[in-house]
This record gives C-alpha cells, sequence and structure tokens, in this order.
C-alpha cells in the first residue's frame, strides 16, 4: 500500500501537472487570438485587392467608352454590356462611388472610389485625393477622395482609394513627378494647335504616361505624322504600339525608344512616324499601349481633329486654323466659319462649294495667296472602276461636268479604295478570292499600291480563299 510520503509526492505530481495544463491552455489561447487577427487582417486585404481590381476593371470600361463616344457616361450602367458585362460591387454589396466631371452634357472626366479596410494600403498613398468637384447632366453627385470623407461615407475614415482619368502620382513607382507643362492635359480639355485640337483620354495606372503627343496634326496626304510619349514604369517598359483608326483599317504601329535608350527602361522617351494616306476623317483616335517586363499594360488616347479636311458631303464649319492645298471644299453643305479663325488656300489652291449653298465666313479670315481661288462649281473624287469608293479624299478635281473616271464626291461610298483598277477590292469586301487583284502589266495605280496581291478589302493584309483538299479536323 502506498505509504503517507508517497501520497505526498504523487499529490504534487499531480499539482505541477495542472500548472502545466494552464500554461498550455494559455499559450493555445494566444496563439487561437494571433491566428483569428491574422485570418481577419488576410480577409480584410484580400478584399482591398479585390476592390483595386474592380476599379481597374471599370477604369479599362470607361477608357474604351470614351474612346467610342468621346465623353464618358454619366452612369456607370451606361457600360452594360458593351464596355463590360456587369457593373462589379463592392464585396460589402454596395456600389463604388461614381461620378462624370464636367458641365452641362459635356463629361469629359470622372471620378471613381472605393472605400478600402486596410488604412495603410499603398494605394491610399497614391491615389487620386481629388475634392468633390462639379458634375455633368444625369451624374450622381462628387464626393471627396480626400481620404477623409471615405468616398463619399463617414467622415474621418482615411480610407478612400479614388481615381481620374489622368496620370497618377509618380513617386510610387520611385519616378519624379514630369515637370510643369509635360503632363498632357485632363481629358476634355483642348491643346490649340495650328489647325487642330488634341484631346487626351486614359493614361490613369502602370506603366505611367508622363507625355504623349502627335505632330503635325493639320495634314495632307505624303506628309510625315510622327507620335512621341514619355513612360515611366519601375519594371521597365519593354514595348510600346500604336493604333490609328482609318476609314477602313487600323494602322499599328511599334515605336522605338530614342535618346539612346534601349527596351527596358525605366523611364524613357518612345517615337514612331509613318507617312500619311488618309486625311478624309475630321477626327482621328490613336491609343499609344505601353507595357512592362512583367506584362502590365496601359493606354492613352489621343484624339485630335483636322479642321482642313469637311467630310465627303454636307455642311461644315471652319473651327480652327488650317491651310488648303490642292482642291477641296464644301460639297452639298453651306461654308461657315467661326471667329477668329484663319483658313489660307495656298497658291494654285481651290476651295469649292455648290450652287445653291453658302460661303459664309462669318467672322473667320479666308486668305488667298497668289493663284488661289474659291469656286463656285462641283467636287468629284476619282473611282476610275466604279465601285463608288475613292483612293483618297484628296484626289479630287473641281469642274461643272463629270470628267472621265471620277464621281460627284457627294455619291462616294468611302475612301481609301486600295486598288481603283479593280471593282471587287475596295474597303468593306467581305468575299475571298483565290485569284490576285490585277493583272500583270498594270503596274501601280495612282494610290501607289501594287497589282497582284489578295488584299481585297484593303486592310493591308493578304487574304487568300482557302483553297486546299486536306481533310479538316
Amino acid at each position: 500500500m502506498p505509504t503517507s510520503s508517497s501520497r505526498a509526492r504523487a499529490a504534487v505530481r499531480r499539482a505541477f501537472t495542472l500548472v502545466e495544463l494552464l500554461v498550455v491552455v494559455g499559450a493555445v489561447a494566444l496563439v487561437a487570438s494571433t491566428v483569428v487577427v491574422s485570418v481577419v487582417g488576410t480577409r480584410e486585404r484580400a478584399r482591398d485587392t479585390r476592390r483595386l481590381e474592380d476599379t481597374k476593371q471599370l477604369q479599362t470600361a470607361l477608357e474604351l467608352y470614351y474612346t467610342t463616344n468621346l465623353r464618358y457616361p454619366a452612369r456607370l450602367d451606361e457600360l452594360v454590356p458593351a464596355y463590360i458585362a456587369v457593373i462589379p460591387k463592392d464585396p460589402n454589396g454596395s456600389v463604388y462611388a461614381y461620378a462624370a466631371l464636367g458641365s452641362a452634357s459635356t463629361c469629359g472626366s470622372y471620378h471613381l472610389g472605393a472605400n478600402f479596410e486596410n488604412a495603410g494600403h499603398a494605394g491610399l498613398q497614391a491615389d487620386s485625393d481629388q475634392p468633390a468637384v462639379s458634375t455633368c447632366t444625369g451624374s450622381a453627385a462628387d464626393f471627396s477622395g480626400r481620404d477623409v470623407a471615405s468616398c463619399g461615407g463617414a467622415a474621418g475614415a482615411d480610407r478612400c482609394y479614388d481615381i481620374v482619368p489622368e496620370i497618377l502620382a509618380l513617386q510610387e513607382m520611385g519616378i519624379p513627378p514630369p515637370a510643369p507643362g509635360a503632363t498632357p492635359p485632363p481629358p476634355g480639355s483642348q491643346v490649340a494647335g495650328a489647325g487642330e485640337s488634341l484631346n487626351f483620354s486614359g493614361g490613369g495606372g502602370t506603366p505611367v504616361f508622363v507625355h504623349a503627343d502627335i505632330q503635325p496634326r493639320d495634314v495632307s496626304v505624303g506628309d510625315i505624322q510622327t507620335v512621341t510619349a514619355e513612360v515611366g514604369d519601375a519594371a521597365g517598359v519593354v514595348e510600346m504600339k500604336t493604333e490609328t483608326v482609318l476609314d477602313h483599317s487600323i494602322q499599328i504601329k511599334f515605336m522605338q525608344p530614342i535618346d539612346g535608350a534601349q527596351p527596358g527602361c525605366t523611364s524613357c522617351r518612345w517615337r514612331v512616324s509613318w507617312e500619311v494616306n488618309d486625311t478624309s476623317h475630321n477626327t482621328y483616335h490613336t491609343v499609344i499601349t505601353a507595357k512592362n517586363s512583367q506584362g502590365r499594360t496601359n493606354s492613352v488616347t489621343l484624339a485630335w481633329t483636322d479642321p482642313c479636311s469637311p467630310g465627303l458631303s454636307g455642311n461644315w464649319t471652319l473651327d480652327g486654323n488650317c491651310t488648303i492645298t490642292g482642291v477641296n471644299g464644301v460639297e452639298n453643305g453651306n461654308f461657315t466659319g467661326a471667329a477668329g479663325y484663319t483658313m489660307t488656300i495656298s497658291a494654285g489652291a481651290t476651295w469649292v462649294f455648290n450652287d445653291g449653298y453658302s460661303f459664309s465666313p462669318s467672322g473667320a479670315t479666308i486668305a488667298i495667296s497668289n493663284s488661289g481661288q474659291i469656286s463656285k462649281t462641283e467636287l468629284w473624287i476619282r473611282d476610275q472602276d466604279s465601285d463608288g469608293y475613292a483612293p483618297s479624299a484628296t484626289d479630287q478635281l473641281a469642274q461643272s461636268t463629270q470628267p472621265t473616271n471620277y464621281i460627284s464626291r457627294a455619291s462616294a461610298s468611302g475612301t481609301n479604295d486600295c486598288y481603283d483598277l479593280d471593282a471587287t477590292a475596295k474597303t468593306g469586301q467581305t468575299t475571298y478570292y483565290s485569284v490576285t487583284r490585277g493583272t500583270s502589266g498594270e503596274g501601280n495605280d495612282s494610290a501607289g499600291q501594287t497589282w497582284n496581291s489578295y488584299d481585297y478589302n484593303c486592310d493591308a493584309a493578304e487574304t487568300k480563299e482557302y483553297t486546299s483538299t486536306a481533310n479538316c479536323i
């Protein structure tokens, strides 16, 4: 039987084990509380990450909308379904703060915001922090993005992440801010030039666009046009691409770094040039896309107008300084000038308006050089193959009677006919052919395009009808 001393020793052992148990329970409780805090923090960061992704998705849709409509939507639901399938909501179920900025119906900018849960999120140090400003017609009221109003919510939250379609803070990537005047103006603002205006949109996010421009914008066929852009990214910019929308095609060009820089540079200037072959638009769009070494892309859109290029037909107003070379004018419409602008008709050039329509400078200055003239007659545009499409909007004649191989400019279906010796070759052609357009001996047409090509739809791509007898799997 156990003695009294052995029973005492056993009791001591049991008491010690109880102390140990209490220590273990305390340690487990401490670890459990730490795990709970960690899980909660992880979930907060995950929700903030989703908010960041949602706002970037909305920003992309907004820029696509602007590229098409030259304005931003008054409400986010206008993006559905053409630009985004569904408007994302905050993880807590609420809608993201959005205001279209501008005056009247002119929505030239926007303000987009999300309430972060993590007050120390790096995005809060690099967002816009824009105060509430005026909104355009149909928009909800703007909100303060200065991190003290929680995107219009409870004051003092310090967690409003807000963005606008302007260049964001460069400090996030360790790139110094651009010098005054180097940053493109905010969307909706205009930059005056010789016969043109320029509009910027996009540019928020990374890689960061410090500057972007296209010169000259008042151009004629054969002129050399140059796009320049300064871009920064800590990961290095490896590719710069431009896409310019023409009448019936998109011209894609890749830019090259200049000033001795190489692809992968963290902050440098890029440039590309091309020969102008299309001046029939009143408004053009060039999208510049930058890609960094991690595959991330960002774009800015340059939209510019050329007041020396009226449409094929209809009324037209001179709303910028320009110089007329060759033959041009207004077909089946009235000419009106805006005060303060000058149209110079160069030596040997002719500006046309039709009988029955008016020519009203209305305060604009019309400067006519020696042998330049204004003529009340008809405009004819070359169409040798009678397919309704003209090689160029500037290949025109001014006379009262229809010349051979020409049609009335007002009746033209479009321009940029890449091969004006074959009626089946024209812009918008949807048929594939197993033979090349043209025959040996015809040489080049006056549009500078060669025979012996499968490019029937004038998109600058060879598209041959598939004639192989191989089995399709």
